[in-house]
Protein backbone atom coordinates (compact mmCIF):
# COMPACT_ATOMS: atom_id res chain seq x y z
CA UNK A 1 0.00 0.00 0.00
CA UNK A 2 1.26 3.55 -0.81
CA UNK A 3 -0.11 6.70 -0.56
CA UNK A 4 -3.44 6.77 -2.91
CA UNK A 5 -2.13 10.14 -4.73
CA UNK A 6 0.74 8.15 -5.88
CA UNK A 7 1.69 5.60 -8.16
CA UNK A 8 4.18 2.95 -6.47
CA UNK A 9 6.68 4.28 -9.41
CA UNK A 10 6.63 7.89 -7.72
CA UNK A 11 7.46 6.54 -4.14
CA UNK A 12 10.03 4.56 -5.16
CA UNK A 13 11.70 6.97 -6.96
CA UNK A 14 11.14 9.14 -3.93
CA UNK A 15 12.64 6.87 -1.60
CA UNK A 16 15.71 6.04 -3.82
CA UNK A 17 16.96 9.75 -3.67
CA UNK A 18 16.97 9.46 -0.09
CA UNK A 19 19.59 6.41 -0.70
CA UNK A 20 22.61 8.02 1.78
CA UNK A 21 20.13 9.58 4.53
CA UNK A 22 19.79 6.89 6.98
CA UNK A 23 18.38 8.74 9.24
CA UNK A 24 15.30 9.57 6.93
CA UNK A 25 15.18 6.09 5.61
CA UNK A 26 15.19 4.53 9.13
CA UNK A 27 11.44 6.51 9.45
CA UNK A 28 10.28 5.18 6.35
CA UNK A 29 10.69 1.39 7.53
CA UNK A 30 7.40 1.82 9.82
CA UNK A 31 5.20 3.83 7.07
CA UNK A 32 3.85 0.39 5.97
CA UNK A 33 4.97 -3.05 4.84
CA UNK A 34 5.31 -1.29 1.31
CA UNK A 35 7.93 1.00 2.25
CA UNK A 36 9.43 -1.27 4.71
CA UNK A 37 10.27 -3.27 1.72
CA UNK A 38 11.32 -0.74 -0.43
CA UNK A 39 13.91 0.71 2.01
CA UNK A 40 15.10 -2.43 3.33
CA UNK A 41 17.21 -2.95 0.45
CA UNK A 42 18.81 0.27 0.33
CA UNK A 43 19.39 0.66 4.37
CA UNK A 44 21.01 -2.90 3.75
CA UNK A 45 22.91 -2.82 0.82
CA UNK A 46 26.43 -1.32 2.59
CA UNK A 47 25.60 -1.83 6.07
CA UNK A 48 29.47 -2.78 6.91
CA UNK A 49 30.66 1.08 5.82
CA UNK A 50 32.04 2.60 9.14
CA UNK A 51 30.35 6.00 9.53
CA UNK A 52 30.30 6.94 13.56
CA UNK A 53 29.51 10.63 12.80
CA UNK A 54 26.30 12.70 12.54
CA UNK A 55 22.33 11.24 12.00
CA UNK A 56 24.34 8.67 9.67
CA UNK A 57 25.45 6.61 12.70
CA UNK A 58 25.79 2.93 11.71
CA UNK A 59 26.54 0.16 14.74
CA UNK A 60 28.45 -2.38 12.50
CA UNK A 61 28.30 -5.15 15.24
CA UNK A 62 24.47 -4.73 15.27
CA UNK A 63 24.40 -5.75 11.89
CA UNK A 64 27.16 -9.00 12.31
CA UNK A 65 24.60 -10.10 15.07
CA UNK A 66 21.48 -10.05 12.50
CA UNK A 67 23.63 -11.55 9.67
CA UNK A 68 24.80 -14.28 12.19
CA UNK A 69 21.10 -15.23 12.55
CA UNK A 70 20.62 -16.42 9.21
CA UNK A 71 23.71 -18.41 9.58
CA UNK A 72 22.59 -21.99 8.69
CA UNK A 73 23.75 -25.16 9.65
CA UNK A 74 26.65 -25.46 7.93
CA UNK A 75 27.92 -21.65 8.67
CA UNK A 76 26.80 -22.18 12.37
CA UNK A 77 29.66 -25.43 12.81
CA UNK A 78 32.62 -23.05 11.14
CA UNK A 79 32.07 -21.29 14.72
CA UNK A 80 32.06 -24.26 16.83
CA UNK A 81 36.27 -24.18 17.17
CA UNK A 82 35.74 -20.31 17.88
CA UNK A 83 33.46 -20.75 21.42
CA UNK A 84 30.49 -18.24 19.48
CA UNK A 85 27.23 -18.66 21.23
CA UNK A 86 24.11 -17.64 19.73
CA UNK A 87 22.07 -15.08 21.81
CA UNK A 88 18.43 -16.10 22.66
CA UNK A 89 17.25 -12.65 23.07
CA UNK A 90 17.65 -12.14 19.35
CA UNK A 91 14.79 -12.67 16.88
CA UNK A 92 14.87 -14.32 13.50
CA UNK A 93 15.06 -10.97 11.87
CA UNK A 94 12.26 -10.72 9.28
CA UNK A 95 14.25 -10.20 5.98
CA UNK A 96 17.74 -12.48 4.99
CA UNK A 97 19.63 -8.99 4.71
CA UNK A 98 22.36 -10.53 3.45
CA UNK A 99 20.38 -10.51 0.19
CA UNK A 100 20.27 -6.83 -0.02
CA UNK A 101 24.43 -6.48 0.01
CA UNK A 102 25.96 -4.92 -2.78
CA UNK A 103 29.75 -3.92 -1.36
CA UNK A 104 31.31 -6.26 -0.21
CA UNK A 105 34.93 -5.02 1.76
CA UNK A 106 36.86 -7.60 3.50
CA UNK A 107 38.23 -5.37 5.63
CA UNK A 108 34.70 -3.59 6.77
CA UNK A 109 33.65 -6.73 7.93
CA UNK A 110 36.71 -8.19 9.70
CA UNK A 111 36.90 -4.82 11.83
CA UNK A 112 32.83 -5.19 12.27
CA UNK A 113 33.31 -8.54 13.66
CA UNK A 114 36.00 -7.78 15.48
CA UNK A 115 33.42 -5.01 17.21
CA UNK A 116 30.71 -7.35 17.97
CA UNK A 117 33.05 -10.09 19.65
CA UNK A 118 34.35 -7.10 21.87
CA UNK A 119 30.27 -5.62 22.94
CA UNK A 120 28.92 -9.06 22.57
CA UNK A 121 31.51 -11.48 24.08
CA UNK A 122 33.05 -9.39 26.29
CA UNK A 123 32.77 -11.47 29.29
CA UNK A 124 33.16 -14.69 27.87
CA UNK A 125 36.91 -13.06 26.69
CA UNK A 126 37.81 -12.04 29.90
CA UNK A 127 37.20 -15.30 31.26
CA UNK A 128 39.27 -16.72 29.15
CA UNK A 129 41.77 -14.64 29.41
CA UNK A 130 42.39 -15.19 33.08
CA UNK A 131 43.10 -18.71 32.41
CA UNK A 132 45.88 -17.86 29.78
CA UNK A 133 48.70 -16.56 31.49
CA UNK A 134 50.38 -16.40 28.07
CA UNK A 135 49.44 -13.34 26.18
CA UNK A 136 50.50 -14.48 22.56
CA UNK A 137 48.30 -16.93 22.89
CA UNK A 138 45.09 -15.23 23.74
CA UNK A 139 46.19 -12.60 20.96
CA UNK A 140 46.25 -15.60 18.68
CA UNK A 141 42.71 -17.12 20.09
CA UNK A 142 41.44 -13.82 19.16
CA UNK A 143 42.32 -13.20 16.06
CA UNK A 144 41.70 -16.94 14.72
CA UNK A 145 38.50 -16.05 15.92
CA UNK A 146 37.75 -12.78 13.70
CA UNK A 147 38.75 -14.84 10.99
CA UNK A 148 36.82 -17.80 11.87
CA UNK A 149 33.67 -15.41 12.00
CA UNK A 150 34.77 -13.77 8.95
CA UNK A 151 35.20 -16.95 7.08
CA UNK A 152 30.98 -17.79 7.77
CA UNK A 153 29.91 -14.55 6.89
CA UNK A 154 31.48 -14.85 3.63
CA UNK A 155 29.95 -18.07 3.29
CA UNK A 156 26.49 -16.73 4.36
CA UNK A 157 26.83 -13.68 2.01
CA UNK A 158 27.89 -15.62 -1.27
CA UNK A 159 24.78 -18.07 -0.71
CA UNK A 160 22.18 -15.72 -0.26
CA UNK A 161 23.97 -12.66 -1.89
CA UNK A 162 22.06 -12.13 -5.65
CA UNK A 163 22.81 -8.54 -6.02
CA UNK A 164 27.01 -7.90 -5.78
CA UNK A 165 27.87 -5.21 -7.41
CA UNK A 166 31.22 -4.25 -5.71
CA UNK A 167 34.06 -6.83 -4.38
CA UNK A 168 36.51 -5.12 -2.25
CA UNK A 169 39.66 -7.00 -1.26
CA UNK A 170 42.02 -4.52 0.68
CA UNK A 171 42.88 -6.24 3.46
CA UNK A 172 45.41 -4.01 5.90
CA UNK A 173 47.36 -6.86 8.06
CA UNK A 174 49.66 -8.96 6.06
CA UNK A 175 48.47 -12.13 8.17
CA UNK A 176 45.16 -11.54 7.31
CA UNK A 177 44.96 -13.67 4.39
CA UNK A 178 42.95 -13.63 1.15
CA UNK A 179 39.15 -14.58 1.87
CA UNK A 180 38.54 -17.94 0.71
CA UNK A 181 38.52 -18.65 -2.77
CA UNK A 182 36.42 -21.41 -3.16
CA UNK A 183 33.61 -19.55 -1.51
CA UNK A 184 33.57 -16.77 -3.91
CA UNK A 185 33.93 -19.01 -6.90
CA UNK A 186 31.64 -21.88 -6.21
CA UNK A 187 28.34 -19.56 -5.54
CA UNK A 188 25.71 -18.94 -7.65
CA UNK A 189 24.87 -16.36 -9.46
CA UNK A 190 28.41 -15.13 -6.95
CA UNK A 191 30.70 -12.94 -8.77
CA UNK A 192 28.60 -12.71 -12.19
CA UNK A 193 27.30 -10.01 -11.73
CA UNK A 194 29.91 -7.82 -10.49
CA UNK A 195 30.53 -4.31 -11.78
CA UNK A 196 33.67 -3.09 -9.71
CA UNK A 197 36.33 -4.96 -8.05
CA UNK A 198 39.11 -3.71 -6.09
CA UNK A 199 42.33 -5.63 -5.37
CA UNK A 200 44.97 -4.91 -3.17
CA UNK A 201 47.83 -7.71 -3.53
CA UNK A 202 49.98 -8.49 -0.67
CA UNK A 203 53.30 -9.99 -0.27
CA UNK A 204 53.04 -12.46 1.50
CA UNK A 205 52.93 -16.62 0.60
CA UNK A 206 49.99 -17.59 1.84
CA UNK A 207 47.88 -14.72 0.70
CA UNK A 208 49.45 -14.69 -2.85
CA UNK A 209 48.75 -17.89 -3.38
CA UNK A 210 44.93 -17.70 -2.32
CA UNK A 211 45.03 -14.54 -4.05
CA UNK A 212 46.16 -16.65 -7.80
CA UNK A 213 43.63 -19.13 -7.01
CA UNK A 214 40.83 -17.34 -7.49
CA UNK A 215 42.10 -14.77 -9.47
CA UNK A 216 42.41 -17.75 -12.26
CA UNK A 217 38.70 -17.95 -12.54
CA UNK A 218 37.75 -14.30 -12.39
CA UNK A 219 38.33 -14.03 -16.21
CA UNK A 220 35.45 -16.38 -17.08
CA UNK A 221 33.59 -15.44 -13.93
CA UNK A 222 33.50 -11.48 -14.32
CA UNK A 223 32.96 -10.35 -17.20
CA UNK A 224 30.99 -7.14 -17.04
CA UNK A 225 33.34 -4.92 -14.70
CA UNK A 226 33.26 -1.26 -15.02
CA UNK A 227 35.78 -0.35 -12.62
CA UNK A 228 38.34 -2.28 -11.96
CA UNK A 229 41.49 -1.40 -9.58
CA UNK A 230 44.75 -3.09 -9.32
CA UNK A 231 46.75 -2.39 -6.44
CA UNK A 232 50.45 -3.62 -5.79
CA UNK A 233 51.75 -3.02 -2.05
CA UNK A 234 55.47 -2.78 -2.71
CA UNK A 235 57.18 -4.96 -4.82
CA UNK A 236 56.20 -7.91 -5.73
CA UNK A 237 58.84 -10.58 -6.33
CA UNK A 238 55.43 -12.98 -7.29
CA UNK A 239 53.82 -10.18 -9.26
CA UNK A 240 54.86 -11.76 -12.46
CA UNK A 241 52.44 -14.53 -11.66
CA UNK A 242 49.58 -12.50 -11.68
CA UNK A 243 50.64 -11.39 -15.59
CA UNK A 244 48.63 -13.49 -17.91
CA UNK A 245 45.40 -13.83 -15.51
CA UNK A 246 45.64 -9.95 -15.22
CA UNK A 247 45.63 -9.60 -18.64
CA UNK A 248 43.24 -11.72 -19.47
CA UNK A 249 40.74 -10.19 -16.83
CA UNK A 250 41.11 -6.52 -18.61
CA UNK A 251 40.70 -8.12 -22.09
CA UNK A 252 37.46 -10.29 -21.24
CA UNK A 253 35.72 -7.29 -20.47
CA UNK A 254 32.48 -6.23 -22.40
CA UNK A 255 33.00 -2.62 -21.07
CA UNK A 256 35.42 -1.28 -18.98
CA UNK A 257 34.74 2.49 -18.47
CA UNK A 258 37.26 3.17 -15.28
CA UNK A 259 41.00 1.36 -14.61
CA UNK A 260 43.36 2.08 -12.23
CA UNK A 261 47.23 0.45 -11.70
CA UNK A 262 48.80 1.37 -8.62
CA UNK A 263 52.43 0.74 -8.03
CA UNK A 264 51.83 -2.71 -10.69
CA UNK A 265 56.15 -2.38 -10.95
CA UNK A 266 57.49 -5.05 -13.39
CA UNK A 267 54.48 -6.76 -14.52
CA UNK A 268 52.79 -3.27 -15.79
CA UNK A 269 54.38 -3.82 -19.79
CA UNK A 270 51.89 -6.26 -20.24
CA UNK A 271 48.75 -5.44 -18.45
CA UNK A 272 49.54 -1.75 -20.09
CA UNK A 273 49.24 -4.03 -23.62
CA UNK A 274 45.91 -5.11 -22.77
CA UNK A 275 44.74 -1.92 -22.45
CA UNK A 276 44.35 -1.98 -26.46
CA UNK A 277 41.30 -4.24 -25.75
CA UNK A 278 39.07 -1.18 -23.85
CA UNK A 279 40.62 1.57 -26.46
CA UNK A 280 36.80 2.35 -27.32
CA UNK A 281 35.61 1.99 -23.78
CA UNK A 282 37.94 3.66 -21.30
CA UNK A 283 36.81 6.93 -19.63
CA UNK A 284 38.64 6.90 -17.04
CA UNK A 285 42.09 6.07 -16.62
CA UNK A 286 44.39 5.95 -12.78
CA UNK A 287 47.98 5.40 -12.93
CA UNK A 288 49.46 6.05 -9.55
CA UNK A 289 52.63 5.30 -8.14
CA UNK A 290 54.82 3.82 -11.67
CA UNK A 291 58.31 3.61 -12.66
CA UNK A 292 57.72 4.43 -16.05
CA UNK A 293 61.42 2.74 -17.01
CA UNK A 294 59.84 -0.41 -16.17
CA UNK A 295 57.36 0.33 -19.01
CA UNK A 296 58.16 -0.40 -22.74
CA UNK A 297 55.42 1.24 -25.04
CA UNK A 298 55.69 0.23 -28.68
CA UNK A 299 51.77 0.75 -30.00
CA UNK A 300 49.68 4.11 -29.87
CA UNK A 301 46.63 2.95 -27.87
CA UNK A 302 44.18 5.45 -29.63
CA UNK A 303 41.55 5.60 -27.05
CA UNK A 304 38.68 7.22 -28.03
CA UNK A 305 36.36 7.59 -25.21
CA UNK A 306 38.80 8.85 -22.53
CA UNK A 307 37.54 11.55 -20.67
CA UNK A 308 39.64 11.37 -17.21
CA UNK A 309 43.69 10.75 -16.81
CA UNK A 310 45.20 10.72 -13.60
CA UNK A 311 48.80 10.28 -13.19
CA UNK A 312 49.93 10.37 -9.65
CA UNK A 313 53.23 9.12 -7.66
CA UNK A 314 54.48 8.70 -11.25
CA UNK A 315 58.10 8.85 -12.55
CA UNK A 316 60.11 8.64 -15.39
CA UNK A 317 57.52 9.02 -17.76
CA UNK A 318 59.42 10.57 -20.82
CA UNK A 319 57.82 12.34 -24.53
CA UNK A 320 57.71 8.99 -26.09
CA UNK A 321 55.40 6.86 -23.28
CA UNK A 322 53.21 10.36 -23.49
CA UNK A 323 53.26 9.99 -27.19
CA UNK A 324 52.07 6.10 -27.49
CA UNK A 325 49.76 7.01 -24.29
CA UNK A 326 48.06 10.30 -25.48
CA UNK A 327 47.49 10.08 -29.44
CA UNK A 328 45.30 12.68 -31.77
CA UNK A 329 42.45 11.44 -30.95
CA UNK A 330 43.10 12.48 -27.25
CA UNK A 331 39.73 14.39 -25.96
CA UNK A 332 39.92 14.55 -22.24
CA UNK A 333 38.32 17.36 -20.10
CA UNK A 334 39.57 16.14 -16.34
CA UNK A 335 43.16 15.82 -15.99
CA UNK A 336 45.10 14.97 -12.61
CA UNK A 337 48.69 15.31 -12.55
CA UNK A 338 50.47 15.80 -8.83
CA UNK A 339 52.99 14.36 -7.04
CA UNK A 340 54.85 13.38 -9.91
CA UNK A 341 58.66 13.14 -10.47
CA UNK A 342 58.15 13.74 -14.93
CA UNK A 343 60.18 16.68 -16.61
CA UNK A 344 58.22 19.86 -17.38
CA UNK A 345 58.55 19.49 -20.78
CA UNK A 346 56.31 15.54 -20.65
CA UNK A 347 53.52 17.55 -19.06
CA UNK A 348 53.63 20.88 -20.96
CA UNK A 349 53.12 17.94 -23.89
CA UNK A 350 50.44 16.71 -22.29
CA UNK A 351 48.31 19.53 -21.46
CA UNK A 352 48.97 20.62 -24.80
CA UNK A 353 47.22 17.57 -26.16
CA UNK A 354 44.73 18.18 -24.06
CA UNK A 355 44.08 21.43 -25.15
CA UNK A 356 40.59 23.26 -25.25
CA UNK A 357 38.58 20.26 -24.39
CA UNK A 358 40.38 20.39 -20.86
CA UNK A 359 37.74 21.57 -18.06
CA UNK A 360 38.96 19.98 -15.12
CA UNK A 361 42.72 20.39 -13.98
CA UNK A 362 44.61 19.39 -10.91
CA UNK A 363 48.23 19.97 -10.95
CA UNK A 364 51.21 20.81 -8.68
CA UNK A 365 53.90 21.20 -10.99
CA UNK A 366 54.72 25.34 -11.33
CA UNK A 367 57.03 26.22 -14.16
CA UNK A 368 57.37 29.03 -16.79
CA UNK A 369 56.87 26.90 -19.22
CA UNK A 370 53.61 25.34 -17.61
CA UNK A 371 52.53 28.26 -17.87
CA UNK A 372 53.15 29.49 -21.07
CA UNK A 373 51.43 26.18 -22.09
CA UNK A 374 48.44 26.42 -20.00
CA UNK A 375 47.71 30.33 -21.34
CA UNK A 376 48.09 28.85 -25.05
CA UNK A 377 46.74 25.82 -25.42
CA UNK A 378 43.97 24.96 -22.52
CA UNK A 379 41.76 28.43 -22.96
CA UNK A 380 38.28 26.35 -21.35
CA UNK A 381 39.18 25.70 -17.71
CA UNK A 382 36.60 25.50 -15.35
CA UNK A 383 37.50 23.99 -12.03
CA UNK A 384 41.45 24.46 -11.11
CA UNK A 385 42.82 22.65 -8.13
CA UNK A 386 46.36 23.76 -7.86
CA UNK A 387 48.95 23.36 -5.35
CA UNK A 388 51.97 26.12 -5.40
CA UNK A 389 55.06 27.24 -3.09
CA UNK A 390 56.05 30.53 -1.85
CA UNK A 391 58.57 30.58 -4.37
CA UNK A 392 56.35 29.53 -7.16
CA UNK A 393 53.25 31.70 -6.44
CA UNK A 394 53.95 34.64 -8.44
CA UNK A 395 54.05 32.69 -11.49
CA UNK A 396 50.59 31.77 -12.12
CA UNK A 397 48.75 35.10 -11.46
CA UNK A 398 49.14 37.01 -14.57
CA UNK A 399 47.77 33.61 -15.82
CA UNK A 400 45.00 32.97 -13.49
CA UNK A 401 43.37 36.18 -13.91
CA UNK A 402 42.64 35.80 -17.73
CA UNK A 403 40.73 32.38 -16.83
CA UNK A 404 37.11 32.10 -16.99
CA UNK A 405 37.18 29.49 -13.73
CA UNK A 406 34.32 29.25 -11.73
CA UNK A 407 35.67 27.48 -9.35
CA UNK A 408 39.34 27.83 -7.60
CA UNK A 409 40.63 25.39 -5.06
CA UNK A 410 44.50 27.46 -4.00
CA UNK A 411 46.72 24.50 -2.15
CA UNK A 412 50.27 25.76 -0.40
CA UNK A 413 52.90 22.99 -0.19
CA UNK A 414 53.72 21.70 3.13
CA UNK A 415 56.76 22.89 4.60
CA UNK A 416 59.11 20.22 6.81
CA UNK A 417 59.09 21.07 10.16
CA UNK A 418 62.30 19.77 13.11
CA UNK A 419 60.58 18.59 15.87
CA UNK A 420 63.07 18.54 18.98
CA UNK A 421 61.33 16.58 21.95
CA UNK A 422 64.37 16.60 23.78
CA UNK A 423 65.49 12.94 22.89
CA UNK A 424 64.68 12.46 19.47
CA UNK A 425 64.54 14.72 16.44
CA UNK A 426 62.20 14.20 13.79
CA UNK A 427 60.48 15.55 11.06
CA UNK A 428 57.05 16.57 10.33
CA UNK A 429 55.32 18.49 7.75
CA UNK A 430 53.19 21.43 8.51
CA UNK A 431 51.11 24.38 6.67
CA UNK A 432 53.45 27.34 5.95
CA UNK A 433 52.06 30.98 6.98
CA UNK A 434 50.61 32.09 3.56
CA UNK A 435 49.57 35.55 4.24
CA UNK A 436 51.45 36.95 1.92
CA UNK A 437 50.10 34.81 -1.10
CA UNK A 438 46.79 35.30 0.07
CA UNK A 439 46.24 39.31 0.03
CA UNK A 440 48.36 38.87 -3.60
CA UNK A 441 45.58 35.86 -4.56
CA UNK A 442 43.24 38.58 -3.05
CA UNK A 443 43.94 41.13 -6.43
CA UNK A 444 44.14 38.05 -9.18
CA UNK A 445 41.12 35.84 -8.88
CA UNK A 446 39.11 35.71 -11.94
CA UNK A 447 36.63 37.90 -12.95
CA UNK A 448 34.22 34.75 -13.21
CA UNK A 449 34.74 32.65 -10.04
CA UNK A 450 32.42 31.46 -7.98
CA UNK A 451 33.31 29.05 -5.67
CA UNK A 452 36.62 29.82 -3.80
CA UNK A 453 38.58 27.22 -1.34
CA UNK A 454 41.68 27.92 0.16
CA UNK A 455 44.18 25.44 2.07
CA UNK A 456 46.82 27.32 4.02
CA UNK A 457 47.50 29.31 7.08
CA UNK A 458 47.38 32.87 7.06
CA UNK A 459 46.89 36.23 9.37
CA UNK A 460 43.17 38.33 9.54
CA UNK A 461 44.83 40.90 7.52
CA UNK A 462 44.67 38.68 4.35
CA UNK A 463 41.28 37.70 5.18
CA UNK A 464 40.07 41.15 5.45
CA UNK A 465 41.56 41.66 1.99
CA UNK A 466 40.21 38.64 0.45
CA UNK A 467 36.94 39.49 1.67
CA UNK A 468 37.01 43.35 -0.10
CA UNK A 469 37.81 42.04 -3.44
CA UNK A 470 35.74 39.43 -3.30
CA UNK A 471 33.11 42.03 -4.21
CA UNK A 472 34.60 42.23 -7.33
CA UNK A 473 33.84 39.18 -8.43
CA UNK A 474 30.82 36.64 -8.24
CA UNK A 475 32.19 35.08 -5.87
CA UNK A 476 29.72 32.94 -3.88
CA UNK A 477 31.20 30.43 -1.93
CA UNK A 478 34.05 30.48 -0.06
CA UNK A 479 35.45 27.90 2.19
CA UNK A 480 38.80 27.98 4.55
CA UNK A 481 40.21 24.77 5.35
CA UNK A 482 40.47 24.04 9.18
CA UNK A 483 43.98 25.20 10.78
CA UNK A 484 44.98 25.47 14.36
CA UNK A 485 46.01 29.85 14.47
CA UNK A 486 42.18 30.39 12.93
CA UNK A 487 41.25 32.60 15.90
CA UNK A 488 38.87 34.96 17.26
CA UNK A 489 41.22 38.03 15.06
CA UNK A 490 39.61 35.93 11.91
CA UNK A 491 35.88 35.72 13.45
CA UNK A 492 36.29 39.40 14.28
CA UNK A 493 37.30 40.02 10.61
CA UNK A 494 34.65 38.21 9.37
CA UNK A 495 31.85 39.94 11.40
CA UNK A 496 33.23 43.14 10.84
CA UNK A 497 32.79 42.94 6.61
CA UNK A 498 29.58 41.39 6.78
CA UNK A 499 28.37 43.95 9.29
CA UNK A 500 29.85 46.88 7.18
CA UNK A 501 29.35 45.92 3.51
CA UNK A 502 26.40 43.85 3.61
CA UNK A 503 24.49 45.47 1.12
CA UNK A 504 27.98 45.21 -1.32
CA UNK A 505 28.26 41.61 -0.19
CA UNK A 506 28.00 38.97 -2.74
CA UNK A 507 28.61 35.29 -0.60
CA UNK A 508 25.64 32.78 0.01
CA UNK A 509 28.04 30.08 1.73
CA UNK A 510 30.64 30.51 4.03
CA UNK A 511 32.90 27.15 5.66
CA UNK A 512 35.19 28.11 8.20
CA UNK A 513 36.95 25.84 10.89
CA UNK A 514 34.58 24.52 13.52
CA UNK A 515 34.86 26.50 16.78
CA UNK A 516 34.34 23.26 18.39
CA UNK A 517 37.14 21.33 17.92
CA UNK A 518 39.12 23.55 20.33
CA UNK A 519 39.63 22.79 23.85
CA UNK A 520 38.21 25.96 24.93
CA UNK A 521 35.64 27.57 23.00
CA UNK A 522 35.14 31.46 24.09
CA UNK A 523 31.96 32.99 24.96
CA UNK A 524 33.15 35.99 22.41
CA UNK A 525 33.63 33.35 19.53
CA UNK A 526 30.43 32.63 19.78
CA UNK A 527 28.90 35.59 19.63
CA UNK A 528 30.56 36.47 16.70
CA UNK A 529 29.81 33.33 15.06
CA UNK A 530 26.06 34.14 15.56
CA UNK A 531 26.79 37.61 14.07
CA UNK A 532 28.25 36.17 10.97
CA UNK A 533 24.79 33.84 10.19
CA UNK A 534 23.10 36.63 9.98
CA UNK A 535 24.45 37.58 6.74
CA UNK A 536 25.37 34.21 4.88
CA UNK A 537 25.39 30.33 5.45
CA UNK A 538 27.98 29.15 7.54
CA UNK A 539 28.93 25.70 7.89
CA UNK A 540 32.22 24.18 9.39
CA UNK A 541 34.55 23.55 6.21
CA UNK A 542 35.16 19.81 7.13
CA UNK A 543 31.35 19.11 5.99
CA UNK A 544 31.71 21.17 2.66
Amino acid sequence: MTFSSLPVECVCSIINELEDDRSTLYKCLFVNRFWCKTVAPLLWKQPFEQNFEGINKIRTEIVIQSYIISFNEDEQRLLIPFNVRFSSEFKRPLFDYAIFLRFYDIDQIKNAVERWIKFSQEPEKKKVAEQENNNMKRIERILRGDYGITRAMTKMIMRLCKNLRTLRLYPSEVNQGFPFYQMFVNANPGLTRLRALHVRFLNHPDYDQDAFELFQHLPKLCTNLVELDIHFNGYQPNGSIYVDTLTNLIKNQKNLEILGLFNSGKISPKLFSALKSQKDNLINLMLFCLDFDFIIMEEYFDFTNLQELHIKWCSKMTLQHAKYLINSRFHINALLLVENNISSEVISWILAKAGDHLKYLVFDHITEEIIKTLVKKCPNLNSLSITVSKDNYQLIFPWLTQTNLNQLIFNISEELDTVNDGNLLYYNTRKPDASKVISHLAFNLPNSLKYLRINCRFNSESLKDLLINSMNYYLKILIIEPFDEFNSDHLNTLADYFVEYFEENKLKILGIPSLFTKNEVMFKDVILYMLIEQHVSVFDSDEL
